[in-house]
């Protein structure tokens, strides 16, 4: 099970209906949550800490082959 808990600006993936999305998330006040596309393409928005479901934090290793 990936860390759930949501970390200000940290990239999270999220589920939205049968769609997973990958988002960086922020926490604002009344709990609620901006999720923020890193392009530009894509509005921001925000939901619910209730309503949102956080798979979770994605993270990248690099490394040679």
């Amino acid at each position: 099970m990936g860390c759930t808990q949501i970390q200000d600006g940290q990239v999270f993936v999220i589920r939205d209906g049968d769609t997973l999305l990958v988002k960086r998330l922020q926490r604002k006040l009344g709990g609620v949550i901006r999720v923020i596309s890193d392009n530009r393409l894509y509005p921001e928005f925000d939901a619910s800490a209730d309503s949102l479901q956080v798979v979770g934090r994605a993270v990248w290793k690099g490394g040679l082959i």
